[in-house]
């Protein structure tokens, strides 16, 4: 039984982390650290945890755990998790894992000094879907049938989870200590484009980090186009296509995110649900001249991304092979987008 240590009680920790994680038979939440008393109390009530803490640190120090899961305000997800690797915890950390490269590499450095698994919570990954997507793509790469990719794209309109929201536990309080935080944005970033840059690692990576798994190869930045508040629009480049990745907070009513690559004879897109959507996962769409046919995971095997990933944190801390994001691996979406910002335009 893996005894995890939970970091941050709100909305997003309730309907996705303490929910999974309740799932997995494998482990189980030991304590709970928040600064909202009430709030801490009422989930750990819900959730059976039964040591709660106002802060990290006095969890760290005073309970004996195997691993964290971190899920706190961007600025705060650094902080914490360095935290937990100097006290040689295992971690998984929301998404990004900070938000400048510099920042970044502490987090990488601290992990493999202490040896400690350290893992990125861009759940993408652990969809069936995905799994899915990944290996038709890489039968058709090999297989030739259909030709040679010759150009990817990528949306992400998503302004809404365009699914009911879960039942959950409002903050309805002040927190009584409040989080360390690291900064927002790289050093003397034009506090004009901020919030853009923070949508940036905030949306933005995901669809980064997913394109590098799926095609099991990195891109270099070749454009970047912002119209502040509204839409980001990204080339990217490999040796053999490029990439069209385009992103915004578009309210639609549901999700939109579709990865589509172009083949010189056909077409494979993958379909992402919400990330709320618990009974939902990833779908193939596989298109030629000859016919067009949808590939779905079986849904009585499969489980949601969120406790697959669970799982697949458990794993890794046994030290089987997972599709999970390391620290070190993640750093490199940062890099990205520090580059993508050098290329910026409006």
């Amino acid at each position: 039984m893996v005894r995890i240590g939970m970091i941050g009680a709100g909305f997003f920790s309730q309907v996705v982390h303490l929910y999974a994680i309740d799932k997995i038979k494998q482990c189980q939440i030991v304590a709970l650290a928040e600064g909202r008393e009430k709030m801490c109390a009422a989930v750990a009530e819900q959730y059976r945890i039964p040591q709660i803490f106002n802060t990290y640190e006095a969890m760290l120090s005073e309970v004996k755990l195997d691993a964290a899961v971190i899920s706190l305000p961007r600025p705060c997800l650094g902080p914490a998790t360095l935290k937990c690797l100097e006290a040689g915890i295992p971690v998984l950390s929301e998404k990004p894992m900070a938000q400048t490269v510099k920042d970044a590499k502490r987090l990488v450095e601290a992990a493999t000094a202490n040896h400690i698994p350290y893992y990125v919570g861009l759940m993408r990954r652990s969809d069936a879907g995905v799994m899915l997507f990944k290996e038709k793509l890489h039968e058709w790469i090999h297989e030739g049938h259909y030709g040679p990719i010759q150009h990817v794209m990528m949306h992400n309109f998503c302004g809404e989870y365009g699914t009911a929201i879960p039942a959950h536990i409002p903050r309805g309080e002040k927190a009584n200590a409040r989080y360390p935080a690291w900064q927002t944005a790289p050093d003397h970033f034009p506090e004009v484009f901020r919030k853009d840059y923070e949508y940036t690692t905030n949306v933005l990576v995901h669809d980064l980090n997913l394109l590098r798994h799926v095609f099991d190869q990195d891109f270099k930045p070749q454009a970047f186009h912002v119209t502040p508040g509204i839409s980001q629009a990204a080339i990217l480049a490999s040796e053999q296509f490029s990439v069209s990745l385009n992103v915004g907070p578009a309210a639609i009513g549901k999700w939109d995110q579709v990865l589509t690559a172009y083949f010189n004879k056909g077409r494979l897109s993958l379909h992402l649900p919400s990330p709320l959507a618990r009974q939902e996962l990833a779908y193939v769409e596989e298109a030629t001249a000859a016919h067009t046919v949808i590939h779905r995971p079986d849904h009585k095997t499969e489980k949601w991304a969120f406790e697959k990933q669970i799982e697949f944190f458990v794993d890794a801390l046994q030290g089987k092979p997972t599709p999970l994001s390391t620290g070190a691996d993640s750093l490199k979406d940062l890099e990205m987008i520090e580059a993508l910002w050098q290329h910026m335009s409006l």
